[in-house]
């Protein structure tokens, strides 16, 4: 049996075996956001992150936790929407990505139940910056139009907002969450904010047939991705990096007085404690023969005291080392 898939439940072991066996990391993207009084205000991510879940089982992969902030909508003054500007969004998804890459993820699929044309704009704008990126493959795309692209076919609606589609979705998943008794029994009363087919007309059953397409779409799309993954360039040389403090006499002297030992410790993502070095009198250390890449250098000292206390900082700092590159750092 596979093991767990939610990287929040995962220690870092348990995360570098899934990435080791299937470099696929998936999330789930939604909102905060008025989908009508018989729905949750989280249903855009509920409706996509437990098949998600079940894809990674199945296949192999990390899940992410689902995120719940979209982008703004015409729904934004509605009664419990919380709703984003553009580049706030973007920069988040972009910073995910780019962490992602750096622990060796080599495909990252997000699938938005949030659907709004300022949504599709952060997607496309994500997807745009990690285009030509031969190291990870970044596909942020809406649950429907995933669908549609992998040709697969259902003779009803496979989505719409707060209507008999996404209302049948979550009833299939969580039906605990779905309270359509909220809703006024006769069909002459408008529904205000929604969007598709009466939600009234609900049912587990076309919920059933919307997950079972976007599931089957969601396998296709990643072996796709993995097949299309670029080889990653060769590395053509190797680094130094030369590491000083800027005020060597303060902290000699606060060395002296508080530690018992101290090392300069360098950090490289996917790996952590890279290399360790005694820091020596001269407090200057050379990190020679690495590979190009972000690292972080910490200072970590051992504390006077019989029972052993670590302290990291307050000296640290990231850079990033290129190929045959020397480069100094200040701690």
């Amino acid at each position: 049996m596979r093991g767990k898939v939610r990287i929040w439940e995962m220690n870092p072991e348990e995360f570098r075996r899934a990435l080791k066996e299937k470099p696929v990391v998936y999330l789930a993207l939604g909102s905060l956001e008025f989908h009508g009084p018989q729905n949750p205000l989280g249903l855009d991510a509920l409706k996509i992150h437990p098949l998600l879940e079940q894809v990674a089982e199945e296949e192999g992969g990390v899940v992410l936790p689902p995120l719940f902030w979209g982008a703004r909508s015409g729904h934004t003054y509605y009664p419990g929407s919380l709703l984003l500007r553009e580049d706030t969004l973007g920069r988040l998804l972009i910073d995910t990505g780019e962490a992602l890459k750096s622990q060796g993820v080599r495909v990252f699929l997000g699938v938005s139940g949030h659907s709004p044309l300022p949504q599709v704009r952060v997607l496309e704008k994500v997807n745009q910056h990690f285009q030509e990126d031969p190291a990870i493959r970044v596909l942020l795309i809406r649950d429907w139009i995933l669908v549609e692209e992998e040709r697969i076919r259902i003779n009803k609606p496979l989505s719409d907002h707060g209507g008999s589609a996404e209302t049948s979705h979550l009833l299939s998943l969580k039906k605990e969450l779905v309270n359509l008794k909220s809703l006024p029994p006769s069909l002459n009363k408008p529904l205000w904010g929604l969007e598709g087919i009466d939600p009234r007309f609900s049912s587990p059953e076309y919920g059933e047939e919307i997950g079972e397409a976007l599931l089957k779409a969601i396998k296709r799309r990643v072996t796709r991705l993995l097949s299309d993954m670029r080889p990653l360039p060769p590395v053509k040389g190797r680094g130094t990096l030369r590491v000083k403090f800027r005020n060597k006499d303060k902290f000699k002297g606060w060395a002296k007085e508080n530690l018992e030992k101290a090392y300069l410790l360098l950090l490289r993502p996917g790996e952590g404690v890279y290399r360790i070095a005694p820091l020596p009198p001269s407090l200057e250390v050379v990190f020679s023969d690495i590979p190009p890449g972000t690292y972080g250098v910490i200072f970590w000292g051992i504390k006077k005291e019989k029972s052993p206390s670590y302290l990291s900082g307050p000296y640290r700092e990231e850079i990033e080392v290129r190929e045959n590159e020397e480069k100094e750092i200040l701690l």
